[in-house]
């Protein structure tokens, strides 16, 4: 993730638009439809990978797959109704399946600790996920679950 301000954000887009500039004369030579693509990649993931500070301390992961682009025997196709609307989803499933590529990808390894809260129910909402970590045979489950000392803001 990169963690960043408006004006870090901006800089960061000056260094890169630097960079195109320095190396106009080989990117010429790609050809447009390469250099578009290249570019349409490099904001697709900037946008993906980028967030506001703020939210540093959460060291957030995220997947993104498109199938379009390269295919995993990992992730699994599904279709869910979102919202009312059926359509395919994408699923990776939290296991170890070295045969597929999963090493370590399953609750109990993945998992460091859940923190319930802010929240109006914070013993009933620990307990629910402790059952949860109880079922995906998390040991010390819990342990793991705590309960966030920031009050709960309701106006």
């Amino acid at each position: 993730m990169m963690y960043l301000t408006e004006d870090a954000y901006k800089a960061r887009l000056d260094q890169i638009t630097g960079a195109i500039l320095i190396n106009r004369k080989y990117l010429q030579l790609l050809g447009q439809d390469t250099l578009v693509t290249y570019i349409h990649h490099m904001l697709f993931h900037t946008a993906i990978v980028t967030k506001h500070p703020g939210f540093s301390e959460e060291r957030e992961w995220r997947l993104f797959y498109r199938p379009n682009e390269e295919h995993s025997a990992a992730m699994e196709r599904r279709v869910e109704v979102l919202g009312g609307v059926p359509q395919i989803v994408y699923v990776l499933p939290l296991r170890h399946d070295p045969e597929v590529g999963l090493f370590g990808a399953d609750v109990p390894s993945l998992l460091d600790r859940v923190i319930i809260g802010p929240t109006e129910y914070p013993y009933v909402s620990a307990e629910a996920f402790r059952q949860v970590l109880e079922q995906a045979n998390v040991t010390e489950h819990r342990e793991k679950v705590v309960s966030s000392d920031i009050p709960l803001r309701t106006d």
